[in-house]
């Protein structure tokens, strides 16, 4: 059988607490506001181009240019620089999560992607920074879509494309919002949340089945992907 592993990234791969208030900092920065409501559940896409755009639009009444949302993309990205350069700590993996990476890419018939809402540019800056090692994994983006489960599928069929194959038989989603449960179960994948952010009531109530605080009980995480 052959098994793709999804993963998100912030809160999900990465413990990265300074998110929220780098992205609200970049926001207001962008659209010279003083306050942006970080209850995210609100936002049509909870990628960072989705709330970028459904910001810009409450503010100007139509939809950002590309040359716009490049503006903050960079201003997001020079913040998270910045940060990681005083407080390194600001970015690191989540527990458990390097060996268990190393566990999954030792297995036979078992792919691995990242669909993250993040941009592009600041998702590889914090891999890199955090030293995760994902050699030949395929990688999707908020460059590539607005909605999470359209960046979902584009990591689907990436990992189809390197594979050389027309479909997984099974794909096992790992996020920590609601919206990646919601998203997962729409596109049939199986979920496994991370409640790195006190989520977890909220994951139950979206429906997901089985919920973690990281990846140190790799041993029942792999038996959930194998025999659930």
């Amino acid at each position: 059988m052959n098994r793709l592993i999804m993963f998100d990234m912030d809160g999900t791969l990465l413990r990265t607490d300074a998110e929220d208030s780098l992205y609200v900092s970049a926001m207001e920065e962008w659209l010279s506001v003083e306050s942006i409501d970080t209850n995210w559940a609100i936002y049509k896409h909870v990628t960072d181009v989705g709330v970028a755009v459904e910001l810009f639009e409450r503010r100007q009444g139509h939809k950002p240019s590309e040359k716009e949302l490049n503006i903050v993309s960079e201003i997001f990205f020079e913040k998270w620089k910045n940060k990681l350069e005083v407080d390194p700590t600001a970015c690191s993996p989540m527990a458990g999560v390097t060996l268990f990476l190393k566990k999954l890419q030792a297995l036979n018939n078992t792919s691995i992607a990242i669909a993250t809402g993040a941009w592009g540019k600041t998702a590889r800056l914090k891999l890199d920074h955090c030293h995760v090692q994902l050699s030949d994994t395929v990688i999707a983006t908020c460059d590539d879509a607005y909605s999470r489960e359209e960046i979902m599928e584009i990591a689907y069929e990436r990992a189809c494309q390197k594979d050389e194959i027309s479909g997984f038989e099974k794909t096992v989603y790992f996020g920590d919002g609601e919206w990646d449960v919601e998203a997962a179960l729409h596109l049939g994948f199986d979920f496994i949340g991370i409640d790195s952010s006190n989520r977890k009531e909220a994951l139950i109530k979206s429906g997901a089945r089985h919920v973690f605080s990281d990846f140190r009980d790799y041993t029942q995480l792999i038996d959930l992907i194998f025999n659930n």
